[in-house]
């Protein structure tokens, strides 16, 4: 056993576990890189259990042998209400071979305030129904989640990135991920939940990521119960479904997003889609050719209602917006009642669509 602030350096080789609990505070457990491998003997267990603050996990590989998924099982887990300033950096999470690997990599609860996930790097996880294929699942506060890299396959791997259930002032930035088959970057509570607040996404590269042509799934997502997030100079290329969707269908604390210089290039579906936001801005984007999956049918930003509550204040300017063969406009506000309001539109480039310029459905804009 090793004692509370102490080192424990795993040398090179493989080495067969059935599982680790870090029960003591500062553990630090070191690898010496790629060649050392920790095999999970049992892939129906978690691999780590980390019930205490301080520890770290680094420089080392983990594997496992599974060929199907086992939900809620993780690489590693941080136990309800402990885990704060946990450190993973440096760890390779992939498989005994290319038809191996784990179900979910890393779930932070809500008491690993302050943890930090860097330099890692996620082979296909199994899975993409709920409880599997998350790479990191998060409900802690002030996390710091900055360049890892994720890999996915048609059927393994559901979320690089999940924010849930209160998850608030965390920052997801310089990750680079592909072929998720749901949303990739996901901030995401229900009304009942506590809300996830003043997060921010930035500069991290999507590709091929929400693979179904939904409008319901987009490579980078809000949901709900969130407010206070900035979305900025993010790459987010060809997603089968939306590019980036700020989405509070049903919800009224969904408000102040702030969508700023990103690149959204060649979505299947909307580049940007707004639903019931309430202040913001959508500023400084690149888009491109939006509508893939459906050439002539959608837009390339599009304000919408939830058929309850309205966009509203909202600050549309400096856009780069093009797309004459497969975009419907560069810009829409959809007729869907209560019709947005409140809604500045300003030097933006709005080149003509493969059917239309802009469509304002009789909304009177600020310019």
């Amino acid at each position: 056993a090793t004692p509370a602030g102490g080192e424990l350096v795993i040398p090179a080789g493989v080495w067969p576990v059935a599982q680790i609990r870090l029960a003591k505070p500062g553990i630090r457990i070191r690898g010496t890189g790629a060649n050392t491998v920790l095999r999970a003997l049992d892939p129906q267990r978690d691999l780590i259990l980390v019930g205490a603050t301080g520890n770290s996990i680094s420089d080392m590989r983990l594997e496992c042998s599974a060929r199907r998924a086992y939900p809620d099982t993780f690489a590693i887990r941080t136990i309800h209400g402990s885990g704060a300033s946990l450190s993973v950096a440096g760890v390779t999470f992939a498989g005994n071979g290319a038809a191996a690997g784990f179900t979910n990599g890393i779930k932070l609860d809500d008491g690993a305030a302050a943890a930090r996930v860097e330099g890692c790097n996620f082979a296909p996880l199994w899975g993409t129904e709920s409880g599997s294929g998350y790479a990191i699942l998060c409900s802690a506060d002030n996390v710091r989640i900055l360049p890892n890299r994720g890999t996915a396959l048609r059927g393994r791997g559901r979320h690089f990135v999940y924010l849930t259930a209160g998850a608030s002032g965390g920052i997801v930035e310089g990750n680079d991920c592909t072929g998720f088959e749901f949303e990739a970057l996901t901030v995401y509570a229900r009304a009942h939940q506590r809300p996830c607040v003043g997060n921010r996404i930035l500069r991290n590269r999507v590709r091929g990521c929400a693979r179904s042509a939904r409008l319901d799934v987009a490579s980078i997502s809000l949901f709900a119960n969130v407010y206070d997030v900035v979305i900025d100079g993010n790459i987010v290329e060809d997603s089968g479904g939306c590019g980036i969707s700020l989405n509070g269908t049903n919800s009224s604390r969904f408000a102040n997003i702030r969508v700023v210089d990103n690149q959204v290039l060649r979505s299947g579906l909307i580049g940007i889609d707004v639903i019931a936001l309430d202040g913001g801005a959508i500023a400084g984007n690149v888009i491109t050719e939006s509508s893939q999956a459906a050439p002539g049918t959608y837009s390339n930003i599009r304000l919408v209602s939830d058929g309850q509550h309205p966009t509203q204040s909202v600050l549309v300017e400096g856009n780069r917006s093009t797309g004459r063969r497969f975009a419907r406009s560069p810009f829409q506000i959809n007729s869907t009642p209560p019709l947005p309001m409140r809604i500045t539109v300003r030097n933006n480039l709005f080149e003509r669509g493969s059917l239309t310029s802009e469509e304002l459905s009789g909304v009177r804009v600020l310019r």
